[in-house]
């Protein structure tokens, strides 16, 4: 299955009112790495993905390959799920056309306790197998999270004969789910 495209996201950390899952904020840690989804609605409706180191050494998680200057493509599958338990298919519609020059590895390097953020505006997800933007199904009972899958990915940072001295983080973990409607 194609991994979720996400370029041009915008990588921040805001205090701006969030609506989380309860009781718990976080998915399940696996492999010392655990990760929260949450929801800002408004205008400029977002869902924020942070994945947090939970272990006592350091690790380098592969989110995915930069694109470009401003072009991401992110490992995160987002998910919506519908009353009836189906899973439905979120796509990000924003991907360039067409891909030209290098293609880096994203790989970031976690400290014990550091944790990564990445923005992403509800505005640019369509879900495929309803046929409707996200937001529409927002204002509807379901229940959406995201998944992060790096079973194979490379971790590249350095390169023989200067192998990675920080494991690369391998593994699939599961965000909390938020409810809606709030």
């Amino acid at each position: 299955m194609r991994q979720l495209s996400a370029p041009a996201f915008v990588c921040f950390v805001t205090a701006l009112p969030a609506v989380t899952a309860e009781p718990a904020r976080w998915g399940s840690a696996v492999s010392g790495l655990r990760m929260s989804l949450e929801y800002s609605g408004g205008a400029n409706a977002e869902v924020r993905v942070t994945v947090q180191n939970v272990d006592n050494k350091p690790l380098l998680l592969p989110l995915g390959a930069l694109v470009g200057p401003r072009d991401y493509d992110f490992r995160f599958k987002l998910v919506l799920t519908l009353p009836d338990g189906r899973d439905r298919r979120v796509i990000y519609t924003d991907a360039p056309g067409a891909i030209s020059g290098r293609v880096d590895p994203l790989v970031v390097p976690l400290v014990p306790n550091a944790g990564y953020q990445i923005g992403i505006p509800v505005a640019k997800f369509f879900v495929l197998d309803g046929g409707e933007p996200l937001d529409r199904f927002i204002s509807r009972r379901c229940g959406i999270r995201v998944e992060l899958d790096v079973q194979n990915a490379p971790c590249p940072l350095y390169g023989y004969p200067n192998p990675n001295m920080i494991p690369c983080w391998r593994g699939k973990v599961v965000s909390n789910v938020v409810q809606f409607p709030r």
